[in-house]
C-alpha cells in the first residue's frame, strides 16, 4: 500500500472517540424524535390513556407521574427522557385495546 493510504487511516482512539460521539448524537436525536411523536398526540388522548390505564392499575408510579405531565401539555412539556417513556405508555394503551 502507498504511504498516503496509511496516513489517511485514523487511530483506534480516534475511532473510539468518534463512535462515542455518534452514539451520544443518536441518543439526542432519538429523544427529539420521541418528543415530536408525543407532541403529535393530543392532550385529550393522553387524558383518556391516563384514565383508562389508571383504572387497570398497570402503570408504575413513575409512569403515572410522567403521564400526568403529558396530560398538562402545552402548559408542561415532557422532557426527551419522559417522552420516550410516554411512547412506551402509548404502546401499552394500544396493547390494552384503548387505541386503534
Amino acid at each position: 500500500m502507498p504511504d498516503a493510504f496509511w496516513h489517511e487511516l485514523i487511530s483506534f482512539e480516534e475511532m473510539d472517540s468518534e463512535t462515542k460521539a455518534a452514539k451520544k448524537t443518536q441518543k439526542i436525536d432519538n429523544g427529539i424524535d420521541a418528543q415530536k411523536k408525543v407532541f403529535s398526540i393530543p392532550p385529550d388522548q393522553w387524558l383518556k390513556i391516563n384514565e383508562e390505564l389508571s383504572k387497570k392499575q398497570i402503570l408504575s408510579p413513575k409512569e403515572v407521574g410522567i403521564l400526568q405531565v403529558a396530560c398538562q401539555m402545552p402548559n408542561r412539556i415532557p422532557s426527551e427522557k419522559q417522552s420516550i417513556i410516554l411512547l412506551d405508555i402509548y404502546e401499552k394503551a394500544k396493547g390494552e385495546g384503548l387505541l386503534a
